[in-house]
C-alpha cells in the first residue's frame, strides 16, 4: 500500500512538474517572440523583422522618392552676451528673408528674453530664454523691419530686417 501511494505521488508530481515545464516553455516562446519584435525597425510589430512577423509576407522593394527642387530655409543666430549689466543682443540687426528662421542663444549668465517691440507688425515673446545656451527660434514670414527688445533688461534692443 505504501508502494502504490509512492508511485501515485511520484505521477501526479511528474504530471506537475511536465505541465508546469509546457508553461514555461509557452511562456519563454511567447518572451522569445516579444523580443523580436521589440528589436524590429522603429518598434513596428508583424512582418519585416527577422524571426518575426507571418511567414506569408515576403518583403517588397521600394524605391526612394524622386528629388524635388525645394528652397532650403537659412537659419540666422543671434547671441545674447554680456555679463554684471552689460548684455547686448549680438550682432544688435540681422537681415533674413521671408520664411527663414532667426534663433537666439542665451551665452550671458541669466535669463533673457526676445520680445517684439509693441510697434512691430509681426509679435513674439520668447519668455525667459534659461543661461548657459538656452535657445528660442522664430520663423519670419512678412517682409519688414522689425525691432525688440529683453523685457528683463530693456536697455537692450536688436533689429530684425526681412526682405522678400
Amino acid at each position: 500500500m505504501f508502494h502504490a501511494i509512492l508511485v501515485k505521488c511520484t505521477r501526479v508530481t511528474h504530471l506537475t512538474s511536465r505541465n508546469a515545464l509546457y508553461v514555461s516553455l509557452l511562456a519563454l516562446a511567447m518572451l522569445a517572440g516579444c523580443a523580436t519584435t521589440a528589436g524590429s525597425p522603429s518598434g513596428a510589430t508583424g512582418g519585416g523583422s527577422t524571426g518575426g512577423g507571418s511567414p506569408s509576407a515576403a518583403p517588397t522593394a521600394t524605391t526612394a522618392p524622386a528629388a524635388t527642387a525645394t528652397t532650403a530655409v537659412n537659419a540666422t543666430s543671434v547671441k545674447i552676451i554680456g555679463a554684471s549689466g552689460n548684455y547686448s543682443f549680438s550682432p544688435a540687426s540681422v537681415t533674413v528673408k521671408v520664411g527663414d528662421t532667426v534663433t537666439w542663444t542665451n551665452n550671458s549668465n541669466v535669463p533673457h528674453t526676445t520680445t517684439s517691440d509693441s510697434s512691430s507688425a509681426v509679435a513674439w515673446d520668447s519668455s525667459a530664454i534659461d543661461t548657459g545656451g538656452g535657445t528660442f527660434s522664430f520663423v519670419f514670414t512678412k517682409a519688414g523691419t522689425y525691432t525688440y527688445h529683453c523685457s528683463f533688461h530693456p536697455f537692450m534692443h536688436g533689429t530684425i530686417v526681412v526682405t522678400a
